[in-house]
């Protein structure tokens, strides 16, 4: 306990010391740069925890607490250098304006997880990353990317003195939540540094709604993805400290310092992040620092230049083999299918009329910086290369997929900024009118969705042709029972009682070997018990007698199944009553000692 309450001191020492450290003469807005200062922390703490592993300690809640402390050393020490604090305000307006979509955060957790109790998710993918968290707790270190995986663990090992072992995934639950909370937060944040009008801030709740309840509300309440969500944080972030670098140019050693930390972040995150927001990074750099110095070449320098493409291309044709074998080596890891919302174009049509404007906005008359629109086309030129090697067959659908997350960021920052130049110019009569034909649009489409749990399993399902289906769509989770029958039986819900009985099991049986066998029908049940309790689970498919009997003659071991599942209902006459170590109406646990 002493342990947590220091780490929380730490923790919450160094949000303080960073919001107070000086930045610049100006007042700030400490509302907006809360989430920028936590991602910081985030990434501050998984890079500390790189360098702990590499020293040769232990990754746990101590550590981690020696990481906060030289930080919180390095920025106490700089505040006491510069003999001042940063100059802050706290508008009641940001606060009020935010409560809309934080609120809707909430309301999605509390349909799904009935706050944190609930264990229940739809997809297979928060069981592994739960699994990488505890994986964490339970070696005390780091491996593969990590980002998530270690926060979670952090958080679980925080509240551990509170939670029993079959209780963690409560922490786990809480740590999705609040990061779904930094991103729409986040994504405000990103709003407002984009808008010159302060009129326009007042369509932000309504903005950050329409966003949410797109690509993040998927990922939260259907793919159950986490680290989707947690790459998405990681890209406004950048795109955050870009905006800053081209208008802040002179602290541009500070801003450097956190797009490093940044593309860190994504690169422990999820290789697709890894890819996406360096390659936008590297771009807005060069386009910020050749307009900022101005850069300029002589008739020689551009020769030499165009003679260094030709040798690029050449070589690059030259060597397409090579490159596309090695192409094909990082694809062969991006091949697995999945479920994914499968619709190619739909949801960013009505888009398009509001990016040509902006176009001729930003690069013909000038109105506005190029930089987000730049970072746009470099996301789409992205996605471009993606669906070539998609219909290629180098990566999946499942895959291909996920770039639009960053798609809809950028569609929704894009579509911000040109609400805000219509205001400034007086023209916001246009958008009146583009917004009437879309809201006509969608109340013809009112009641069209059908789409349900048991029927989108395919990467390729169809769908509805309208433009609406992503909301359409989502919105159906909305009616979706969390905890229902069909998702027991399917071992995605898992009912206080059951998870009564793994405490049980835990308190009893923990230093035993035990092997929780399912079939394909709750396959998921025996990942989760496996996942809380540490311990084993198979699968069987078929030819559930035979399979049985392979484990009856393990030794000293125990054998847990699931009362809904085949083999379950076909295996009884194998094993004697009298080898039932436990039994109530979820599981039988039965004893094997070979004979």
């Amino acid at each position: 306990m002493i342990n947590s309450l220091v780490f929380v001191i730490l923790f919450l020492s160094l949000i303080v010391g960073m919001i107070l450290y000086p930045k610049n003469k100006n007042r700030i807005d400490a509302v907006r740069v809360f989430p920028i200062i936590l991602v910081t922390i985030f990434c501050l703490q998984t890079l500390g925890a790189f360098i702990l592993q590499k020293l040769g300690i232990q990754i746990q809640l101590k550590s981690s607490s020696i990481v906060l402390l030289v930080l919180n050393i390095i920025v106490w020490l700089g505040i006491r250098r510069k003999k001042h604090i940063q100059i802050l305000a706290c508008p009641k307006r940001d606060i009020l304006l935010l409560l809309i979509p934080v609120g809707l955060v909430l309301f999605e957790a509390h349909h799904m997880f009935s706050g944190v109790s609930r264990l229940s998710f739809l997809n297979d993918d928060a069981q592994n990353h739960f699994l990488m968290a505890l994986g964490i707790v339970r070696s005390k270190g780091i491996y593969g990317t990590y980002f998530n995986a270690y926060l979670n663990a952090m958080l679980i090992e925080l509240v551990s003195p509170w939670l029993s072992v079959v209780r963690y995934y409560k922490a786990f639950i809480a740590g999705d939540i609040i990061m779904h909370i930094v991103e729409v937060w986040m994504f405000y944040s990103v709003l407002c540094s984009l808008c010159k009008k302060e009129v326009t801030k007042y369509a932000f709740p309504i903005i950050c709604v329409l966003y949410f309840l797109g690509y993040p509300t998927f990922s939260f309440m259907r793919g159950n993805f986490v680290y989707w969500s947690t790459g998405g944080v990681l890209f406004l972030y950048l795109i955050y400290i870009l905006i800053k670098l081209q208008r802040q140019w002179n602290n541009r050693k500070f801003y450097y310092i956190l797009l490093v930390l940044g593309i860190y972040g994504s690169v422990i995150c999820n290789r697709l992040y890894a890819v996406v927001n360096t390659v936008c990074v590297f771009i807005g750099v060069i386009i910020i620092i050749f307009e900022k110095k101005k850069i300029s070449f002589s008739k020689v320098q551009k020769s030499a230049l165009i003679v260094a493409g030709i040798i690029v291309a050449a070589t690059g044709f030259l060597c397409r083999k090579k490159i596309l074998s090695i192409i094909i080596m990082i694809s062969e890891k991006l091949s697995e299918e999945g479920y994914a919302y499968s619709s190619l174009y739909k949801q960013f049509v009505l888009f398009i009329p509001i990016l040509i404007l902006l176009f001729v906005y930003v690069y013909v008359e000038k109105k506005r910086a190029h930089l987000l629109f730049d970072i746009a086309v470099s996301v789409m030129m992205i996605a471009a290369g993606m669906y070539w090697l998609c219909s290629q067959g180098y990566i999946s659908n499942y895959y291909f997929y996920k770039i639009y997350y960053c798609l809809w960021i950028m569609a929704w920052l894009l579509v911000t900024m040109h609400l805000d130049i219509l205001i400034e110019q007086h023209q916001l009569i246009y958008s009146g009118i583009y917004g009437s034909v879309i809201v006509c649009l969608a109340l013809l489409q009112i009641g069209n969705s059908e789409n349900n749990y048991l029927g989108k399993w395919s990467a390729t399902a169809e769908i509805n042709g309208d433009f609406f289906d992503l909301y359409e769509n989502n919105l159906s989770y909305f009616e979706l029972d969390y905890a229902s029958e069909a998702l027991e039986t399917a071992g995605r819900y898992s009912p206080p009682e059951l998870l009564d009985t793994y405490e049980y099991i835990w308190e009893n049986y923990k230093d035993d070997t035990i092997w929780f066998l399912s079939d394909h029908g709750n396959y998921m049940q025996g990942r989760w018990f496996s996942t809380i309790l540490g311990k084993f689970d198979n699968i069987a498919y078929e030819n559930y007698e035979q399979f049985m009997n392979e484990y009856l003659w393990m030794n000293n071991a125990f054998i847990v199944m699931g009362k809904q599942s085949n083999i379950y209902g076909q295996t009884q006459y194998l094993y004697d009553k009298s080898q039932i170590a436990y039994e109530d109406d979820f599981i039988v646990m039965v004893r094997i000692d070979g004979n």
